[in-house]
């Protein structure tokens, strides 16, 4: 006589199938947050600045911001991939920068603390444009979990670019001075 369980006896092992669902939507969720949102902001209205201060001599209140193209850096002073990414702007400012329709702006959720390491970020990257420090709930707001993060702002307040979607920035604020 045979020991053997015919197929149809043999009992469905649950807590297995659940192990294994389970074990796939924690995959799905770790993807998910690798990824990161399909639509990081684009079509949002930007959101207050309401920083805790402005390193240097130049600030901007929103009043300033309102009806113009908006051209927002978010960096960090310890940030590698931001030195990148501020020269190119900078070159970007280069082009742009003097048509009064247009602000580049940059902001950071560093504190005052770390005025000394923000200031010398920008002395040494020949940042032209106003910085805000502290501004954990523009962060927190447009939910920027990575940085640098560039923002294009059109002049109703609808951001309408991050360099998140890909494409050129130049092309960006092009489209946002026809609105």
């Amino acid at each position: 006589m045979s020991d053997a369980v015919s197929p149809d006896e043999r009992p469905t092992n649950w807590t297995s199938l659940l192990i294994m669902g389970g074990c796939a939507l924690a995959l799905a969720f770790v993807f998910i947050a690798l990824v990161g949102p399909t639509n990081p902001g684009i079509g949002l209205p930007r959101p207050p600045l309401s920083p805790a201060g402005w390193i240097g001599d130049v600030s901007l209140s929103e009043e300033q911001l309102n009806g113009k193209v908006l051209v927002i850096d978010a960096w960090a002073s310890w940030c590698g991939p931001c030195i990148g990414e501020t020269k190119h702007l900078v070159d970007v400012y280069n082009r742009f920068g003097e048509n009064p329709r247009i602000q580049f702006l940059g902001i950071t959720m560093q504190t005052a603390e770390e005025l000394p390491m923000m200031k010398t970020f920008i002395d040494r990257l020949h940042v032209p444009w106003p910085n805000a420090y502290g501004a954990e709930t523009f962060f927190q707001t447009l939910n920027i979990s990575t940085i640098p993060r560039v923002f294009v702002v059109n002049p109703s307040g609808q951001i309408i670019w991050t360099n998140m979607t890909g494409g050129e920035i130049e092309e960006a604020i092009g489209r946002a001075l026809k609105m």
